[in-house]
């Protein structure tokens, strides 16, 4: 499987050279991406571009390294994107499984008491 193209974008290139439904295409990128593995290199990769983030920010660098540092920031960008959507979705998807099982607790307990209501009378 070619996760990252020549120039370094991250692409699932397996998936984007073939005529698959954007279905299958959604199942295999949620199944990719729960590979410790994966999650760890994109984090050290966010962490990388945060870590360049903060030195072009802060630190005065040599115009050259200047140069060196804006160009690998550049090539992060778009994967510190990516990461930091994931991370959004993943804690929407927490909130929203959170709110369902609030929900569901709440119906037992109104159906509970309305079938203990029924019951008394």
């Amino acid at each position: 499987m070619q996760v990252f193209r020549q120039n370094g974008n991250c692409i699932l290139h397996h998936l984007l050279s073939k005529n698959w439904s954007r279905r299958y295409c959604h199942q295999d990128t949620k199944m990719l991406w729960k590979h410790k593995a994966l999650q760890k290199y994109m984090e050290s990769l966010n962490k990388e571009y945060q870590t360049l983030e903060q030195c072009l920010q802060h630190f005065s660098v040599n115009e050259e390294n200047r140069r060196s540092l804006n160009r690998r920031r550049a090539e992060l960008a778009p994967l510190a994107a990516i990461y930091q959507e994931i991370q959004e979705a993943k804690q929407a998807i927490e909130e929203l499984e959170s709110m369902c099982k609030r929900s569901h607790l709440l119906r037992r307990q109104e159906y509970s008491d309305s079938f203990v209501a029924h019951c008394n009378l």
